[in-house]
């Protein structure tokens, strides 16, 4: 759990831990949030509903089902006012409210949903208007395959845009990372879009609804690209593997891939593998959201699940679903405080 500095002068320093040794929790953190109060919002993986860590326990809440307080499919956890939204599905979003410890189901939004699938993997509420990023097809053609990777609507769920499109001619379908992690973060001023698998930003005004550009980030020594083979079809019998073999688990965690971006005051925060068996698992870049330069690097084995207050809780030794020694649920607290929190 140590951190190693580089690239800084100030650090990280542990200022609290929560140790809940019989809450063992399993499969890849799916997505994850720091609420007003400090606790965790998170899901272990699609199918299990979600979870509240705080200091003293960890909650169930949204278990899998199809009821009202139930969550069938989370994609991914958004705040939403003084609330937080789950995206259930690519038309549905439901509403929990924290109440008495724990969260509990409020209200229910429906979005006006396309013809074609919409993978969403991440999402955010500004300016009165839904962002969610992922995969969406656009139609479905023989020659030419029509995407975006982020749809917008409004408050009551109309569709407004959609944004970053492309196009897949029938030659590179390969090439179609629909199964990739898509982040979005930001405010009412701008939004950042990352994809997993490139240290590459876009920049969107959430107001006018545009792209305004698209910035290549500092890649750091270490960084182990991902090969352009990866991910792939294999031909043979139209299953999804990868020509080299690798589970998608052990794939995910192949090669410098981010699996957490934040942005807290003016920094840009994004969390990497390492793939360096010399380094820690995981380096946390602070970039300068404003000139984009990469301005600190830390290492740590811990796995970055959110900041609140300038308070950053990491899920102690990893991801379950893809480091060793993650059996206990032991959650890391640290900011750049030179006190030990008492």
């Amino acid at each position: 759990m140590a951190v190693m500095p580089s690239m800084a002068a100030d650090n990280f320093k542990l200022i609290n831990q929560w140790e809940h040794h019989n809450s063992e929790l399993f499969g890849r953190v799916w997505d994850s949030q720091v609420d007003k109060d400090g606790h965790i919002i998170c899901a272990f993986s699609m199918l299990t509903g979600g979870r509240l860590i705080t200091s003293g326990k960890v909650i169930e809440f949204g278990p899998f089902g199809q009821g009202p307080g139930d969550i069938e499919t989370l994609m991914c956890i958004i705040p939403f006012k003084s609330d937080i939204a789950i995206v259930e599905r690519a038309d549905k979003i439901k509403l929990f409210k924290k109440n008495k410890g724990t969260y509990v189901y409020k209200d229910i939004f429906w979005l006006k949903r396309g013809k074609f699938p919409f993978i969403i993997s991440d999402g955010i509420f500004v300016d009165n208007k839904w962002f969610l990023a992922g995969f969406a097809f656009l139609n479905y053609d023989p020659n030419i395959l029509k995407s975006c990777y982020i749809k917008v609507f409004d408050q009551k769920g109309k569709p407004l845009k959609e944004m970053i499109n492309k196009e897949y001619k029938k030659k590179d379908y390969k090439k179609m990372l629909y199964l990739m992690n898509y982040y979005i973060v930001g405010n009412d001023n701008r939004l950042f879009f990352l994809p997993e698998n490139e240290l590459k930003v876009t920049v969107i005004s959430a107001k006018e609804l545009a792209v305004k550009k698209e910035v290549k980030l500092e890649i750091p020594h270490f960084y182990k690209k991902m090969p352009d083979d990866f991910y792939a079809w294999e031909d043979k019998n139209n299953e999804f593997k990868k020509k080299t073999k690798l589970t998608i688990e052990k794939w995910k965690a192949e090669y410098s891939r981010i699996s957490k971006v934040l942005l807290e005051g003016d920094k840009l925060i994004v969390q990497i593998r390492t793939c360096n068996d010399k380094l820690k698992t995981y380096a946390l870049l602070f970039y300068n959201a404003n000139s984009f330069k990469l301005e600190k690097t830390f290492f740590f084995d811990d796995f970055l699940m959110g900041v609140n207050g300038g308070k950053y809780y990491f899920y102690s030794d990893g991801d379950p679903e893809d480091d060793d020694d993650t059996d206990q649920c032991i959650i890391s607290i640290y900011d750049f405080a030179t006190k030990k929190e008492k």
